[in-house]
């Protein structure tokens, strides 16, 4: 009776299982003869999908998928770029889902992909969502406005590329401009006085042993920029930059107007190179000094 008993419970279990696999995400099976870490990664990016059926209302309702998706960009992200923007285009170009569905995904994309604070932070891969969205006949075009002005932005001054120009003014009314500053590395800081998380941004960039040796070696120049014109609230709080850094505000209000740069988060970094080409665009202070790390000499 009590091997009968067990039984019931095994076969219970079982079916439970096989219930819930219909809701929650399951990793493929990586075939054992794929031993590099590198070829692992590429084979789960690829076939990560293969389990979930995302276009089941059940499966999006499900917290689950939205643990999967983070998971699914960690994977992208340890993978050659060219291949993680051919399957975040893939995934959204081929896959049958309601549009419910499909607009909640790519709310999750901008989530985990474009915004800053995210660990999974990859705006170039956000791109290819983007493109996937304005390019989708199924969305009407007022659907579309939103994400073509995302687009519009990400492609501006993207790493790569050569950043647009712009002038400064400093306190004492002298006025430069971006491509005047002559160093091996220029380090962009968009912030705005008050704001708390820019002089947290402030006091970690003072503190980084990376930058203050390339600024030591005269290979690093920082230029701290306001976009805005509150200038008497910017000039209450200069004292909480260094004097070696370049501090100067928009006195023509001009990236703001024209849009020239993507300011939608604030404190903001770029780094560019001796030719004022974009290496890395709106990424926290650790991802630049990593960057120091892996191409010192």
């Amino acid at each position: 009776m009590m091997k009968k008993y067990l039984l019931y419970i095994i076969l219970g279990t079982l079916l439970m299982s096989c219930q819930i696999k219909q809701k929650t995400y399951q990793l493929p099976h990586i075939p054992e003869k794929i031993k590099q870490p590198s070829e692992r990664a590429q084979y789960l990016a690829k076939h990560y999908w293969d389990l979930y059926n995302l276009s089941s209302i059940d499966s999006i309702a499900n917290h689950d998928t939205e643990k999967a998706w983070v998971n699914f960009c960690y994977v992208l992200n340890k993978i050659p770029l060219a291949e993680g923007r051919d399957l975040v285009k893939e995934f959204f170009d081929t896959r049958s889902m309601s549009q419910k569905n499909y607009l909640y995904l790519v709310g999750l994309a901008e989530k985990y992909l474009y915004y800053q604070d995210s660990p999974t932070h990859n705006e170039e891969l956000y791109i290819s969502t983007l493109e996937s969205v304005v390019n989708n006949p199924s969305l009407k075009e007022i659907e579309k406005v939103r994400y073509k002005y995302l687009l519009e932005n990400a492609k501006r001054n993207r790493a790569g590329t050569k950043a647009i120009n712009f002038q400064y003014t400093t306190e004492s009314s002298k006025t430069g401009d971006l491509y005047g500053i002559k160093a091996k590395y220029t380090l962009l800081f968009f912030n705005n006085p008050g704001c708390q998380e820019c002089q947290k941004l402030a006091l970690s960039i003072k503190s980084s042993i990376i930058i203050n040796d390339l600024k030591s070696q005269n290979e690093l120049i920082i230029l701290a920029f306001h976009p805005d014109n509150d200038i008497e609230e910017w000039k209450m709080h200069l004292k909480e930059f260094p004097s070696q850094w370049i501090v100067g505000y928009d006195a023509k209000q001009t990236l703001l107007r024209n849009e020239v740069y993507d300011l939608s988060f604030i404190p903001t970094l770029y780094l560019l190179d001796e030719n004022k080409e974009v290496i890395l665009k709106n990424v926290s202070l650790n991802e630049i000094e990593q960057w120091f790390i892996a191409h010192s000499k």
